[in-house]
């Protein structure tokens, strides 16, 4: 799951059930605070009985003689429930978690999955918060509020490269194989650190770059729809392309070379082979190229790169000398013509290096098919693909 994915999960959150409470919790907070935000929303999707208490960070009354009484720390959010007073948007939501009855996903009961979830929100203190939060401060909130001027060289030499870390961190660790930063499920971590990104969009308003759509960028929206259109390629490919391309070439190729027997058979190259081949490039032809410069969308994916090289594999039967040969296999479609040529230019010169093989070895094969006892090259095969780009 990437980062913009990531964001929108935490949209599709389902209010809970009325928990009985006799004192009300009371809760403080900015609207343009991201870790009160992530309170709030906690609070109000595990429909916590509380009384909100908006205190405006910009307009200083956070260190108001009033709003110190009630928090000495005079910082946002803080909650207090009867006598029990508490500052920090984790420990907070971590307190709640444990005074209500919430689903156990949010902060779990086991020690492991806990740990996860503390290991994230120690570290967004110390690495998201630093870089985005300052990159606020420094780029919107002291040049309008503080009249101060822009220090571009604290933005662009520490706090920017450090935000940019903790996305890549939080993209290719925390959501390398699972769709929420501490497990399978939604956690308080996530809450915090989706609305400490999200805080970003502030920064647009100074018009320096780069702006929130260039931050996330390199973490592009999975597009479900698009990758089942992949998937949908890579399965008919097993048992539409490669079946085919697999019978011809153990029967003209490995088992003659390797085996010594010769594997010609109409009913099998001629019946089942050859025409299965003929339908696959049919199907891609009226299918998966129609309308469409790869076989899974307007870009090429991994299901071109298996395609074209199972394809092009098809160059080693004519070391057999026998009909079909690979062109006139592939005769009658043009539109799968020019789409190996497509991949072959977007892959540049390390798919001509890759399948250069497949050329030194048709040599070799027919060069074995004329002289049963000439001893084919592997080496000479093995090494073409060594040769730098």
């Amino acid at each position: 799951m990437s980062v913009r994915d990531y964001l929108g999960t935490r949209r599709s959150l389902s209010v809970r059930k009325t928990v009985a409470m006799s004192d009300k919790l009371q809760v403080y907070y900015y609207c343009l605070s991201a870790p009160s935000r992530a309170v709030r929303v906690f609070v109000e999707t595990n429909n916590i009985p509380h009384d909100l208490h908006t205190v405006s960070v910009v307009a200083g009354e956070t260190h108001s003689p009033e709003y110190l009484k009630i928090n000495p720390v005079g910082t946002v959010p803080f909650i207090q429930d009867a006598d029990f007073g508490l500052v920090d948007s984790g420990a907070i939501m971590a307190y709640l978690s444990d005074r209500f009855d919430v689903p156990n996903h949010w902060y779990p009961k086991d020690i492991k999955a806990r740990a996860k979830v503390n290991a994230v929100l120690l570290w967004h203190g110390s690495t998201l918060r630093l870089g985005s939060g300052n990159l606020m401060n420094y780029r919107v909130l002291y040049p309008l509020l503080g009249g101060k001027p822009r220090q571009e060289d604290i933005v662009t030499g520490f706090l920017l490269p450090a935000l940019q870390t903790a996305l890549k961190d939080i993209n290719d660790v925390y959501l390398k194989d699972t769709d929420f930063v501490a497990g399978s499920e939604i956690s308080i971590a996530d809450l915090l650190l989706s609305f400490e990104i999200e805080q970003n969009r502030f920064q647009d308003a100074s018009g320096q770059s780069p702006n929130f759509a260039q931050l996330l960028e390199p973490y592009p929206k999975e597009d479900p729809k698009a990758r089942a259109k992949v998937n949908a390629a890579l399965f008919w490919f097993g048992y539409k392309l490669r079946a085919p391309a697999m019978q011809l070439f153990t029967r003209r190729i490995m088992l003659p070379v390797f085996v010594g027997k010769d594997g010609e058979s109409a009913d099998i190259v001629d019946g089942v082979a050859v025409p299965g081949l003929k339908a696959a490039f049919k199907t891609m032809e009226t299918a998966f190229l129609a309308g469409q410069d790869f076989v899974a969308g307007s870009d090429i994916s991994i299901a071109d790169l298996l395609f074209a090289c199972e394809i092009d594999e098809l160059r080693l039967q004519d070391a057999h000398g026998k009909s079909p040969s690979f062109e006139e296999l592939l005769a009658e479609y043009p539109g799968v013509r020019a789409w190996l040529q497509r991949v072959s230019d977007r892959c540049g010169p390390y798919y001509a290096r890759a399948n250069a093989a497949v050329v030194v070895a048709a040599q070799e094969f027919a060069k074995k098919f004329k002289d049963a006892e000439y001893q084919i090259d592997f080496a000479a095969i093995g090494a073409v693909g060594e040769t730098p780009v």
